[in-house]
């Protein structure tokens, strides 16, 4: 991570967690005040979708910086379930409950219950950041705060 940002008074700080390939509802921020955003993009993993992201903004005047790290309540690390539907990947397993639950019409192509939808693929073991230790150590305060978890 870069940490020698300029963040300028009149700049708009951006925390976005998760969602890869997307920064979600921030999109409406950045594209009307490109040049005046600072996004910091939380990505549990390392993705070719988060760079696209992060270049295609970058191109457009925003400032964005890729934190490859998973939020949680403190720092370490967590298990990662990785679904054969990655964006429903979590560090938490699927309730047993909801596994018959349909999705449709939320559902990816071909797939029509939540259990389907997290059937799992593999687990991984991610670094973990609190992001109230973020703020802390680096002094820097999001205006505003986007997470697709």
């Amino acid at each position: 991570m870069d940490s020698n940002i300029d963040i300028r008074p009149q700049d708009i700080v951006l925390f976005h967690v998760g969602g890869g390939g997307s920064y979600g509802p921030i999109d409406s921020i950045l594209k009307l005040f490109p040049r005046q955003c600072v996004v910091f993009a939380f990505e549990a993993r390392d993705s070719a979708d988060d760079i696209e992201t992060q270049q295609s903004y970058e191109i457009e005047g925003a400032r964005t910086i890729l934190v490859n790290a998973c939020i949680a309540n403190s720092v370490g690390t967590a298990r990662l379930f990785v679904n054969k539907q990655g964006a429903s990947s979590s560090m938490l397993p699927p309730s047993p409950q909801a596994l018959n639950e349909t999705m449709v019409p939320f559902s990816p192509p071909g797939v029509i219950t939540w259990g389907e939808n997290t059937e799992l693929d593999y687990e991984i073991t991610l670094r973990t950041i609190s992001l109230c230790r973020f703020i802390k150590e680096r002094n820097i305060i999001p205006d505003v705060l986007s997470i697709d978890a």
